[in-house]
């Protein structure tokens, strides 16, 4: 930790500083409250399984298999649409139409 690290830490109010006869002070506590509020959360999961404590998260969160099987039919779902948009469309000029050939 450098004096320019804390002295920006302390401006945007994180850290606590004394200044005594034109010095900055800062304690140990000061700076261990100052993690404690620069620290990042980890994020949830990126697969589908369900995190930790998913049952106190309400009954509208699935875990175990059955989380599993809502992800499987929804991956499924995705690729069978995925493969009917690979799928070349049909002409839609007026020649290519029958019954519409006409020249003009």
């Amino acid at each position: 930790m450098t004096v320019s690290w804390l002295r920006r830490e302390a401006r945007r109010g994180r850290l606590q500083i004394a200044r005594i006869a034109g010095k900055d002070f800062v304690t140990l506590a000061a700076v261990k409250e100052m993690l404690e509020k620069c620290r990042v959360k980890p994020k949830e999961p990126a697969c589908g399984c369900a995190p930790s404590g998913a049952t106190a998260a309400g009954p509208d969160r699935q875990s175990g298999s059955s989380a599993m099987e809502t992800t499987k039919k929804a991956l499924a779902a995705a690729l069978v649409t995925a493969e009917e948009l690979k799928k070349r469309s049909r002409d839609t000029s007026r020649r290519n139409i029958p019954g519409t050939n006409r020249e003009p």
